[in-house]
């Protein structure tokens, strides 16, 4: 072994054995396919940001104040994402690449910051500053009850299949790769029902038919979700690629595959949560399992309240951004529970 080698598992060896940093330097040292992009830039991207914002400062002030408003918000939000790309703390995560982590951190901060802002608006102005983000919202929602006719016929049966089937299939799906453990996502799975069962009075389309509740959305697209979720899990467990087993690549062959790896786990964890192991384990997982239910119950009550119809872009935006926030997120939290 050459002395920097010696010099450089020295430096690793300092670091906490959980620390990023130190995973993140190691990792750039033993994988020179994709070792530019692990190299700090931060001077070059703040210098191209400065020069972009200047090149704007130069272009007339439009006469318009939504527009001037519409794209300061773009471009006060386009900075807060730079400088949380360069400055915030990596998390758990090494691929695509911590930068993508801190961005969706960054995303997270805002969404929190505007759920702030929000909390003290009444519905009326609440409703108008969504509209103001999307001229098509601000309009009452038309009500739709899905218990209407609860006799178990084909034909009812095929009326209740719409592409909120695709939705849930996906979003459960979602929640199985979170939370990688069968038990943890039926528990949820069935007291979301019941929940369905408890708010019907305040939200018409929590009112289902008996079969719509057990079989349609149980048996069929929470078990497809599951099941679907817990093999990819289960694959990635087995097939998780490692840097460590990359010493050289010379063929072009290598370089595809090892550039499709990119976007792969680095590693996987297994979550098992040990919910009775100690009082700390069963009352982490019943916050956690209050969470999820709370988010889950947020989105209905955002389209209810704001009046956002299911199909708008910002229901599917804002799934996204809870899916990629919640990934790390749990990841950290099983941790921390774990890791003494």
């Amino acid at each position: 072994m050459t002395d920097s080698n010696t010099h450089h598992n020295a430096i690793i060896d300092s670091f906490d054995d959980r620390s990023v940093q130190a995973r993140s330097l190691a990792y750039t040292e033993n994988d020179p396919t994709t070792e530019f992009f692990y190299r700090p830039r931060t001077l070059t991207v703040l210098t191209i940001m400065l020069v972009g914002l200047v090149y704007v400062a130069m272009f007339p002030e439009a006469d318009d104040m939504k527009t001037n408003i519409k794209f300061g918000t773009w471009a006060g939000t386009f900075s807060f994402l730079l400088f949380a790309m360069l400055q915030f703390r990596d998390g758990p995560f090494i691929r695509p690449h911590p930068a993508i982590w801190r961005v969706v951190l960054g995303l997270g901060v805002l969404y929190q910051m505007f759920l702030v802002f929000i909390l003290f608006q009444n519905k009326r102005d609440a409703r108008y500053i969504i509209s103001c983000i999307d001229p098509s919202l601000g309009v009452p929602l038309p009500e739709r009850s899905y218990a209407e006719n609860c006799e178990l016929t084909y034909d009812n049966v095929k009326n209740q299949l719409d592409i909120f089937v695709i939705y849930h299939i996906v979003g459960w799906y979602a929640k199985a790769v979170v939370l990688r453990d069968y038990w943890f996502c039926w528990i949820l799975s069935i007291m979301f029902e019941v929940m369905e069962y408890s708010l019907q009075h305040q939200l018409n389309n929590f009112a289902e038919c008996w079969w719509d509740h057990w079989i349609l959305d149980v048996l069929i697209c929470n078990w497809a979700g599951l099941y679907l979720g817990m093999k990819t899990c289960e694959y990635f467990e087995m097939k998780a690629y490692s840097w460590r087993g990359i010493k050289q690549i010379n063929t072009l062959k290598g370089k595809v595959k090892r550039t499709v790896q990119q976007f792969t786990p680095h590693d996987w964890t297994k979550f098992e949560w040990g919910t009775t192991k100690s009082f700390k384990n069963y009352i982490a997982v019943i916050g956690l399992l209050f969470g999820f239910l709370q988010a889950e119950l947020n989105s209905f009550y955002l389209k209810y309240l704001l009046w956002i119809p299911p199909d708008n872009p910002l229901n599917s935006y804002r799934a996204t951004l809870l899916f990629m926030g919640s990934i790390p997120a749990t990841r950290e939290g099983y941790q921390y529970l774990t890791d003494k």
